[in-house]
């Protein structure tokens, strides 16, 4: 398969205490020039996914910096193997504390359930380090009516999966994929019936492949960042490995029930528009779209990286989806981490050095826009 664009896990024990304490002393200023932008109104709605939320100090930092930054909309993940790590004995207090602040905070959640699973419910030969097919399709069931009876209707958005179009993130097949993606719908809508089902997503990668073979862009990527011209096509198009994966993609997206197709933009902001134009053409559906991850720089191909080079990106980036006309972009990420992807390790809005948070020029970026709602 060729290389999607990796999705992010759950950010955990990434700021230590004393650089918390630190940021909340200082208030974490730095001086850099609000940048200069049109005066346009936009009408995305902006979002974080994935900021830090693993226990109250790192909840704290992220409600001030949800206030500040004027947002809502929050995307982070739950873990089945985390919740039942023994067939029905749950462990729902980091849940509860999750969702208690999500509630006081008047946040709208989007919440990725995980296609891993505990040992117990996996099949051993259907697995990787990422996901897992799980034997019993009634034990997951189980899990997801305990869940969503357990919070009902609290939860805005949920999806089963991430990036599974391509067996790195998804160790089993398309019809493995839809069956408890389905269940998880039909679960929804009998205990938590206000929450919208968001089938997701598609990697960068995935709709970047799509397009190119489809003619609307003139250059892809491959995993080592080499860029291929319109005369290499028949090295990625003509691969029985892509094939198959947009068989995949069209089995799911005609099989699945959902609400919203979740989509991921990383890095080309320029073929953006080409991107989903060609998934929209190539893939009908009535359904709208949001996008739970967007971000950048690429370290490996784009330019050399500066802080300055981030925050004129992010400027084209927010411009360019709200032109899609996408109503809401969840911004990866706040706080970036050493142990991120190396293609996007410089994606976050603060970053960490011993402990001690500094914003970056991209957060005045991003607040400068929020400002425009």
């Amino acid at each position: 398969m060729i290389k999607h664009s990796t999705s992010h896990r759950l950010i955990r024990s990434l700021m230590a205490i004393s650089g918390l304490l630190i940021l909340a002393a200082c208030g974490g200023k730095t001086e850099i020039e609000e940048p200069t932008l049109p005066p346009r109104v936009i009408d995305l709605e902006l979002g974080l996914s994935f900021p830090p939320v693993s226990d109250q100090q790192e909840r704290q930092f992220t409600s001030e910096q949800l206030d500040i930054l004027q947002i809502r909309l929050v995307r982070f993940a739950e873990d089945w193997v985390l919740r039942e790590p023994q067939p029905g004995q749950f462990n729902w207090d980091p849940l509860d504390q999750r969702l208690a602040w999500v509630n006081e905070n008047g946040i709208s959640l989007l919440l990725t359930i995980q296609a891993n699973g505990p040992e117990w419910a996996c099949d051993p030969e259907r697995q990787n380090q990422r996901s897992c097919v799980f034997s019993q399709p009634e034990e997951f069931q189980s899990y997801l009516e305990a869940l969503l009876s357990r919070y009902p209707n609290q939860i805005a958005k949920i999806q089963f999966g991430n990036e599974w179009t391509s067996d790195y993130w998804y160790a089993g097949s398309a019809e493995d994929f839809t069956l408890f993606h389905n269940l998880m719908y039909a679960a929804v809508q009998e205990y938590s019936p206000q929450t919208e089902v968001v089938l997701g997503g598609f990697s960068s990668g995935t709709l970047s492949a799509l397009a190119y073979c489809q003619g609307a862009i003139e250059r892809w990527h491959d995993q080592e960042g080499t860029p291929h011209p319109r005369e290499d096509a028949a090295i990625l198009c003509d691969n029985p490995a892509y094939q198959a994966g947009v068989q995949r993609s069209l089995y799911v997206l005609e099989t699945a029930k959902y609400d919203w197709i979740d989509l991921h933009f990383y890095d080309t902001v320029e073929d953006w528009p080409a991107l989903l134009q060609t998934f929209k053409d190539f893939y009908p559906t009535d359904k709208p779209y949001l996008v739970s991850e967007f971000g950048g720089p690429n370290l490996i191909w784009e330019q050399p990286y500066s802080d300055s080079f981030q925050a004129e990106r992010l400027a084209q980036y927010i411009q360019t989806l709200d032109e899609m006309g996408i109503p809401e972009a969840y911004y990866f990420k706040l706080v970036q981490s050493d142990s991120a992807n190396p293609a996007h390790r410089e994606s976050g809005l603060f970053k960490s050095q011993l402990g001690i948070l500094t914003k970056k020029p991209a957060y005045d970026t991003f607040l400068s826009f929020a400002k425009r709602k």
